[in-house]
């Protein structure tokens, strides 16, 4: 967290602000003393959970009434179709999925879902049904049948105790370089909708996964050979 005015890292949590439709975290700056809360979606009384899944919603092929009633149901508030209207126009640019959007009428629920228990821990394997077909079947068959044999479960060679593959024992020297792209909006954008650190990493691959043209699946169980 940094501050806004001075851009400084020593900010400390000083309560909490209630507005209409959320509660938000103020902090406190203390090289400059600026009070601040964590909205950064400036001009909006909704919070950015709120306006995260009504953009998920709409780009997973649900209209937008159907999205402010999910909405509503989801988060007891109230939202009308002109609202959520103008949050899929004003983030559409975030949304290159949008483009292709029409296509998803074939498929009753655009993302598959399966979870799997692995030492007391969830793991939330999804997939994107278009992407996977438009992008893998024919190009990439042998990915296309990996990631499809997991709707049946996970076998459980995957989940063998020993290193995991996603922690190499690799070393490496990296040198940072600052680029922005449409990826880094989109997750800077993601990462608000967060409730706490520990989110970030889900709701950022939740969105790249329903929102952008190239993620496939997320949470892809994988065995280190």
């Amino acid at each position: 967290m940094r501050c806004p005015e001075c851009k400084g890292k020593n900010v400390i949590k000083k309560g909490k602000r209630k507005t209409r439709y959320a509660i938000r975290q103020r902090y406190l700056c203390k090289d400059c003393n600026r009070r601040f809360t964590d909205n950064a979606i400036r001009h909006k009384i909704y919070s950015p959970r709120v306006i995260y899944n009504a953009i998920n919603y709409h780009d997973m092929g649900n209209n937008i009434r159907e999205v402010s009633k999910r909405i509503n149901k989801t988060f007891k508030i109230k939202t009308s179709k002109s609202i959520v209207h103008t949050w899929i126009h004003e983030f559409q640019d975030l949304c290159p999925i949008s483009t292709v959007r029409d296509s998803f009428s074939e498929y009753e629920n655009v993302v598959f879902t399966k979870s799997f228990e692995h030492e007391n821990l969830d793991y939330e394997f999804m997939y994107h049904q278009y992407k996977l077909n438009n992008l893998a079947r024919d190009k990439f068959p042998g990915l296309f049948k990996y990631i499809k044999r997991f709707e049946q479960g996970c076998p459980d060679v995957f989940f063998e105790v020993g290193e995991r593959c996603s922690k190499p024992n690799v070393e490496a020297e990296v040198k940072a370089k600052k680029r922005t792209n449409l990826a880094c909006k989109m997750a800077g954008f993601a990462v608000q909708a967060a409730r706490n650190n520990y989110q970030r990493h889900t709701v950022v691959e939740q969105f790249m996964l329903v929102n952008d043209k190239a993620t496939i699946a997320c949470e892809i169980p994988g065995k280190k050979h």
